[in-house]
């Protein structure tokens, strides 16, 4: 069946995997932006119409970016990163849009980070545990609210936590920490950086929504987890190695310093202060904690509910994503 999905956030890194999986599915895709404008490529694919979406007002509206004509929308795919505070982020506001406009079926972005500090084998039964940051607690949230709203018979409502979602131009794990690394202030953290790391290429990421979308009715939460057989300190010096960039084995204790030395860096910087950039890319106290923590994802839901099949060998997109990254 021919769906009208309308993706929130989809000038995104992962917004714009989600446009041309969608589109390439054979769906209309009605790409929601803002100030960011979409690759010429998807602008031209005629399975795409971009659009402004207007959530605040009581009767949300969907309206054509050039003058173009857009269909009702029949799946809402909330990717969206950062588009509103609040206990439970926008979400609200974007199921009252979703009733809105007659839409019974939403995907939401979720993360791993919904589990705050909870170790060990982690599934998507498994209780959040310990502090978990404004992020993880805003991700609490608005599973909430989305399983509340899909608890009315006749809708869907579907939860993705992915993991370190990585991939050409991902701005935290690949761009962010090339930056880092090439800055002197990044290393392998010994057993700092001794957790799995548990990778997702955002092509899976998108391969994983496309089939969320077609979820029966209730509210379901699904773990999107590649590969996580490699740790932390893995991943970094793959990515070093891939940009060609030398990288230090830095002590638990050397790491510790750094952070405690970058902390009036990072404040300068978020003030708007010149220089002190490099001292301010070493690791925060919480990323160490999240390198060093014994977590595994269990993604065995997804693959077998929503049929997910990850398909990207983990070396060769590392080297992709460096290769392809403006950095």
């Amino acid at each position: 069946m021919t769906e009208v999905v309308l993706v929130t956030g989809a000038a995104g890194f992962i917004g714009r995997a989600l446009v041309r999986a969608f589109a390439a599915e054979g769906h209309r895709v009605l790409a929601a932006i803002h100030r960011t404008p979409l690759p010429d490529e998807l602008v031209a694919d005629p399975a795409v119409t971009p659009v402004a979406i207007n959530l605040i007002d009581r009767e949300p509206r969907v309206v054509p970016k050039g003058g173009a004509e857009a269909p009702a929308p029949t799946v809402v795919v909330h990717a969206a990163y950062g588009a509103a505070s609040g206990p439970s982020g926008d979400v609200p506001p974007v199921l009252a849009a979703a009733d809105a406009l007659g839409v019974r079926r939403v995907v939401y972005f979720s993360s791993i980070a919904y589990y705050g500090a909870r170790t060990g084998e982690v599934t998507e039964t498994t209780p959040p545990e310990g502090e978990a940051g404004a992020y993880g607690r805003q991700k609490q949230a608005g599973e909430a609210a989305l399983a509340a709203w899909a608890a009315t018979p006749g809708r869907s409502g579907v939860a993705l936590r992915p993991g370190a979602v990585y991939g050409p131009d991902s701005t935290f794990w690949t761009v962010k920490l090339l930056r880092r690394i090439a800055s002197g202030n990044w290393g392998r953290f010994g057993s700092l950086g001794s957790g799995p790391c548990p990778l997702v290429h955002v092509t899976e990421v998108a391969s994983a929504t496309v089939a969320a979308a077609g979820a029966p009715d209730g509210f379901q939460a699904f773990n999107i987890v590649a590969d996580d057989s490699l740790t932390w300190n893995d991943y970094f010096t793959r990515l070093a190695d891939a940009a060609g960039l030398p990288l230090r084995d830095l002590s638990p204790t050397e790491a510790r310093l750094r952070v405690a030395a970058s902390i009036p860096a990072k404040v300068w910087r978020k003030l708007g202060g010149p220089g002190f950039e490099a001292l301010a890319l070493a690791p925060t106290a919480g990323e160490l904690a999240t390198f060093a923590r014994p977590a595994h994802y269990v993604s065995t839901a997804a693959r077998e509910t929503l049929g997910w099949t990850p398909d990207r060998d983990v070396d060769a997109a590392i080297a992709e994503a460096v290769r392809e990254t403006r950095w």
